[in-house]
């Protein structure tokens, strides 16, 4: 069989009218959908026995990862017997 016959048959079978060979990326993901819009993960300084917030005195809280491992430093200067008994965490897994 020629090469020409057996594309012609190839283009003509049923699966290259299939909806799998047709839909493009449509099939994939709607590209109609708006964007997704992500904020920045807020952080927290909080107990590590019941990830209960802990307010270290900076006032401001979420806080970005750096600022609350600066304040939970900078309370540990002050306040040295509670090392280990506080960490920062996401605000997302906190205890409100």
């Amino acid at each position: 069989m020629l090469q020409e016959d057996q594309l012609s048959m190839i283009l003509r079978g049923a699966a290259a009218h299939s909806a799998l060979r047709t839909t493009g990326l449509q099939k994939f993901a709607n590209m109609e959908r708006e964007n997704v819009l992500f904020e920045d993960e807020g952080y927290i300084v909080a107990s590590v026995d019941d990830l209960s917030v802990r307010d270290v005195g900076k006032g401001r809280m979420p806080m970005t990862k750096d600022a609350a491992y600066q304040a939970l430093y900078g309370y540990f200067d002050d306040h040295p017997e509670e090392k280990g008994s506080l960490q920062v965490v996401p605000m997302a897994e906190a205890r409100t």
